[in-house]
């Protein structure tokens, strides 16, 4: 960080530095200022890099995406999740962490079924490609299973 703000007195006067010193920098402000050790932009002393703000607000509006699709997800799949900070009882949550479980299992089952199937010798491209598509199908459903798993596991129940 360098300080771009000397003190010089010109008749009664402050007046600024002729530049900060910082490599490419020809800045000319009587303001304090520091370069972001990242982005190398000008950053007042009582604001933030543009440049951050930018990737935060970037990174922010995915992960809102992220839980949008996730939502959409569980929807789609008639997936209940507990809400944020949801009490429930015990039993409640046992129930769900067992329904969750056994249609876990019952996907790892169709997986290994599908994938028994794909090296089975005489199968044709399209059968294959089909095939594959299921499976990558299942294991997104799984995940999204597995998700709504580990939401319900961190229920603290009543």
């Amino acid at each position: 960080m360098i300080c771009l703000r000397q003190n010089y007195l010109s008749y009664g006067k402050e007046r600024a530095a002729i530049t900060c010193g910082e490599a490419g920098c020809a800045s000319k402000t009587l303001e304090h200022h520091k370069h972001c050790g990242i982005h190398g932009s000008i950053v007042t002393m009582s604001k933030e890099c543009p440049e951050c703000a930018r990737a935060e607000a970037k990174e922010h509006w995915k992960q809102a995406e992220l839980a949008k699709q996730e939502d959409k997800a569980f929807s789609n799949l008639g997936i209940r999740v507990p809400e944020y900070r949801e009490h429930v009882s015990y039993a409640t949550k046992q129930a769900r962490l067992r329904e969750l479980r056994n249609r876990i299992n019952l996907i790892n089952k169709r997986i290994e079924d599908y994938e028994n199937r794909l090296f089975q010798p005489g199968m044709s491209g399209s059968v294959i490609n089909r095939l594959e598509t299921k499976i990558s199908e299942l294991e997104f459903q799984r995940d999204i299973y597995f998700r709504a798993y580990e939401m319900w596991e961190a229920v603290t129940p009543q």
